[in-house]
């Protein structure tokens, strides 16, 4: 993925609003447990030796949970636009460059509270440990194949089972969340969620029922630059308009009927068959769907489909 695209995906999520609308859902069945006042951003950014040399390593998005002064836990976002089989081990990485941050300042602390001790005063808090909990959110439109279980993709000797230790991956299938899970969001994540699963829902043959009117987004723009991201379109990239004109609308209606707009704008059929014929590539409508708004039979639509 190149850097751009890169950092288009992570800004809607690096709002606190955003980000804690997250955990609270996946983690918390829509508990709001974590508040986004409660969130502070950490380094992305870690590194390890290799052969004597800094090797880089990046999440997506990373927030501390704390309560006053007191770390509960951090929390790591990582993106997903293709399945990636190798991420067991990405993820047992950063986890391990964050248990590692800890042991270096508890160890900082105890050298000057030595320190301190030599010349009378008092000694610094020692902070206790607190647990690492990433998730991958992953938007591809069909399902993650590969096991989450590190364990699963080495090769053991026999006899050395029980004693290697297992990392799963906290892994979410966006499209594939249940409807209760997506009224769940009250962030404008819940946009990004609609969208996946209608896709989804609409490749399955059914229809979305979503009716989350986009009026009420916040993060415009980072709405727009995630969607057009992970999609790899500009799709949404009149989305700010489209509030002001139609804002009672849903997500998932206004891209599909923008969309065909486009193709009307053209001032021909055969730009309003080609707009059509997309969406049912890219799965946001059924064929039959097509071939009612182009005036057309199905088998007709299809031959059309397959000059293409």
């Amino acid at each position: 993925m190149d850097q751009a695209k890169d950092q288009t995906e992570k800004k809607l999520e690096d709002f606190e609003d955003v980000f804690a609308d997250i955990v609270n859902v996946l983690l918390f069945d829509g508990k709001r447990l974590v508040k986004e006042e409660d969130l502070e951003t950490g380094m992305v950014r870690s590194s390890y030796t290799v052969g004597g040399k800094f090797d880089p390593q990046e999440r997506d998005t990373k927030k501390y949970w704390r309560n006053g002064q007191v770390r509960l836990a951090v929390f790591g976002l990582e993106n997903q636009t293709g399945e990636d089989p190798d991420f067991p081990f990405r993820g047992i990485a950063y986890d391990g460059a964050d248990y590692r941050d800890q042991l270096r300042t508890r160890a900082r602390i105890r050298r000057e509270n030595a320190k301190r001790k030599n010349t009378g005063k008092a000694p610094k808090h020692l902070p206790s440990f607190y647990p690492v909990v990433t998730l991958v959110l992953y938007f591809g439109d069909s399902r993650w194949n590969g096991s989450p279980h590190l364990k699963d993709h080495l090769t053991i000797p026999d006899g050395l089972e029980d004693y290697v230790s297992d990392y799963t991956l906290n892994l979410f299938e966006i499209a594939y969340l249940t409807d209760e899970q997506v009224e769940m969001f009250t962030s404008d994540f819940r946009y990004v969620a609609e969208y996946f699963v209608g896709n989804r829902k609409v490749k399955e043959g059914t229809i979305p029922t979503f009716n989350y009117p986009i009026e009420k987004m916040r993060h415009v723009e980072a709405v727009i630059e995630l969607l057009n991201a992970v999609t790899n379109t500009d799709r949404f990239s009149d989305l700010g308009r489209l509030i002001s004109e139609r804002g009672n609308e849903s997500m998932f209606t206004t891209a599909i009927d923008e969309a065909e707009m486009k193709g009307k704008a053209e001032g021909k059929a055969e730009g309003i068959i080609e707009t059509l014929i997309s969406l049912v590539k890219d799965g946001l409508i059924t064929l039959k769907e097509a071939a009612r708004r182009a005036n057309m039979s199905e088998s007709a639509f299809s031959q059309k489909m397959m000059r293409q």
